[in-house]
């Protein structure tokens, strides 16, 4: 299914590379981002933000009005987290940060060369990307955020209680930063 030149703008800031993550990407696409604390529906808003900058770049082309998606919740958490570890030696890195949310949801094992068993054993994937997805939109990972794109090794407090931004807060301050000192 091809999506037009909105998804394919989205698919260019995580550096999607075609054949590699494509199904995980599209099925991402289709799943409603949801949210069970209110200040978590910014997140949302900030994916559907995207699609005015997508506009803003002088594309014309037709969007769709519909909920945000996954894909475009977790794009808008990666620009918001190079937004906060902004290195300008080392430019934009919302592809790095989009791509180690797509690991710490375990997520990077749905390959295109994954789905290569027959239709229904391909179906239980999709299911199993939809599940993780559920996991964390629903608040069922655990105490420190694991099954969540913001897993930490050492909480101090219950993630599945803080809104999004708290969480990749805390997952900043415990993997990105070295006291003063951003890594």
């Amino acid at each position: 299914m091809y999506y037009g030149q909105y998804f394919d703008w989205l698919c260019s800031l995580i550096n999607l590379r075609s054949g590699s993550y494509d199904i995980l990407i599209h099925e991402l696409y289709s799943i409603e981002f949801t949210w069970v604390i209110d200040l978590d529906a910014n997140r949302a808003e900030d994916g559907i933000i995207l699609r005015g900058d997508f506009h803003q770049r002088g594309f014309d082309e037709y969007i769709e009005d519909r909920p945000c998606s996954v894909l475009e919740a977790l794009i808008a958490m990666a620009r918001n987290m190079d937004y906060i570890l902004d290195d300008d030696d080392r430019g934009d890195r919302t592809r790095i940060w989009f791509w180690e949310m797509i690991q710490n949801l375990k997520l990077d094992g749905f390959t295109d060369a994954s789905f290569e068993e027959p239709f229904g054993e391909d179906m239980a994937r999709l299911d199993n990307i939809r599940e993780i997805c559920n996991v964390w939109m629903n608040r069922e990972f655990t105490y420190a955020g694991w099954g969540s794109p913001f897993p930490l090794f050492s909480a101090h407090r219950d993630q599945r209680k803080l809104h999004i931004i708290d969480q990749m807060n805390d997952y900043i301050l415990e993997r990105h930063m070295n006291g003063d000192e951003l890594l």
